[in-house]
């Protein structure tokens, strides 16, 4: 691991996924390549911290870093920017490290100058639409990711993270849509091992089950792709294909797919929620009373509110894609960084308007 190169409040790390994902094959279209695979698997991480920390001598660690997923398939970082009205700028504004740690394949983590995926796949939405196997392959890992980097943090893997972090900092998860749901499953993940690794998580337009959201009214995304996406994993061809797939050496990463683990219930409960394993849906049921802040905007359609699992604080005027109304945003985005500030140090947040 290199050493920690400073821009402004940003300093980049890298990373080297523990959970890395085997070439996978599933048509010529979507074949990848091992290089399109370590791009995935090792990438850079973008800190950003507050002034402060830039100008503190030694032995002053950070209070709180709060780890952000963006939302799937995003196409800029504009959201978590770290200038102007991003979250990286509002929160460490505020005295708050973040970093982003991008869901696989979006972001540093996309394989760029792979003719795959730039001149054939185009986006993840295309890759899991097409190829629906790979959304759980995702899961998988970024659920992994986010643990493994909450430990590094935490024992000081790297001289940047001895530097300004240690066990006591305070880490929360931050998820943006799908993210969000990512945050969610790896609380549960921490709770149902009685591990306390996360002091607090928050939702942006998330908190919705998958069969509950409608990502056809807002994103460029045709409803019958979306249906044939949902039957894939509520019509069980999931368990289909990887039952199908056999010792096939192209099949390799379903293969190693374990669905009596406890990540697999997860993620059937969390983000599909059939309710079937009591155990873990009385965790998500605990987690809507105490250490959720769920905000939405009142238009957003793709994960309204009505069908979020846990209290939801109403954000004025945003719909889904929260930043492109730049002018509502630009109103909106430092009270939603104030309740942010507000939950992370008392655990509460009041309305917006309040």
């Amino acid at each position: 691991m290199r050493s920690a190169t400073l821009a402004r409040h940003l300093v980049q790390e890298d990373f080297e996924s523990e959970c890395p994902r085997a070439p996978h094959f599933n048509g010529e279209m979507f074949r990848e390549t091992e290089e399109d695979v370590a791009a995935n698997n090792g990438f850079t991480l973008g800190f950003s911290l507050p002034s402060s920390a830039l100008s503190e001598g030694d032995g002053v660690t950070e209070q709180h870093l709060v780890i952000i997923l963006n939302g799937f398939d995003q196409p800029s970082r504009t959201l978590y920017d770290s200038r102007s009205m991003g979250l990286h700028a509002l929160l460490a504004d505020r005295g708050i490290a973040s970093v982003v740690l991008p869901l696989p394949f979006h972001f540093e983590r996309w394989p760029r100058g792979s003719e795959h995926y730039e001149e054939i796949v185009k986006s993840p939405l295309n890759l899991v639409l097409w190829s629906q196997d790979r959304f759980y392959l995702g899961y998988q890992q970024i659920i992994s990711d986010i643990r493994q980097l909450e430990r590094d943090v935490r024992i000081g893997a790297s001289p940047f993270y001895e530097k300004h972090f240690d066990s006591s900092t305070r880490i929360h998860l931050l998820g943006y849509s799908m993210g969000g749901l990512g945050a969610i499953a790896a609380v549960v993940r921490a709770r149902l091992d009685a591990v306390p690794l996360y002091d607090s998580c928050i939702l942006l337009a998330s908190g919705v089950a998958l069969r509950s959201m409608h990502p056809h009214r807002e994103l460029d995304i045709p409803l019958e792709h979306w249906r044939g996406f949902l039957g894939y994993y509520y019509g069980e061809e999931f368990d289909k294909l990887r039952e199908e797939c056999g010792s096939d050496a192209e099949w390799e990463c379903l293969q190693s797919i374990d669905t009596s683990s406890q990540t697999y219930h997860i993620f059937q409960e969390v983000l599909l929620d059939l309710r079937e394993r009591e155990n873990i849906a009385s965790v998500v049921d605990n987690l809507s009373k105490s250490g959720i802040l769920a905000m939405t905007g009142t238009k957003d359609s793709v994960a309204p509110a009505a069908r979020c699992r846990f209290e939801t604080i109403v954000i004025p005027q945003l719909g889904h894609l929260l930043i492109d109304n730049a002018r509502a945003w630009r109103k909106r985005a430092p009270e939603i960084a104030n309740k942010i500030l507000e939950f992370i140090e008392t655990g509460e947040a009041r309305p917006f308007g309040s």
